[in-house]
């Protein structure tokens, strides 16, 4: 066919069939700890955070996620007795996020996750490599937040 060199030179079709293909593996991984991707990353950004106070927006932004994805999984998290939410102080239109003991066990399996996947990535790709291709991705992450014809 024609279109077979197009397909294997081809940056774009590379990048997703690279990317429908991570997700199939982060279904797989995160369905066996009963997560989606997106809550476990929410549940991880909170981990790592520790004791600071951080909201919905903050993660959004962190994540390079739409509010409303984001909120909603949190909702499910809460639902679920992984996180709470207590009302901040000085604005009590506002929350920060809290993981309970279960949500903690979670994320931390998370994490494991996500360390396992990065060591075969790395392997995979080797060290420099796998720098320079996520330096590459957040270039093309910018360019297309700014958009581009």
């Amino acid at each position: 066919m024609k279109i077979k060199k197009f397909v294997h030179e081809s940056p774009l079709v590379g990048i997703m069939a690279a990317q429908l293909q991570l997700n199939r593996v982060l279904v797989e991984k995160f369905s066996a700890i009963d997560l989606s991707y997106l809550e476990a990353m929410v549940l991880v950004t909170i981990f790592f955070e520790g004791n600071r106070k951080i909201g919905p927006s903050e993660i959004a932004r962190s994540l390079f996620y739409p509010l409303p994805r984001v909120s909603t999984a949190i909702s499910q998290l809460h639902n679920n007795g992984l996180i709470t939410r207590a009302l901040l102080d000085e604005d009590s239109r506002k929350y920060s996020i809290i993981l309970s003991a279960k949500g903690r066990h979670k994320a931390s399996k998370a994490v494991g996750i996500f360390d396992s996947l990065q060591i075969s990535v790395e392997e995979s790709l080797g060290m420099s490599s796998s720098t320079q291709l996520n330096q590459g991705l957040l270039k093309l992450r910018r360019l297309w937040l700014k958009g581009c014809d």
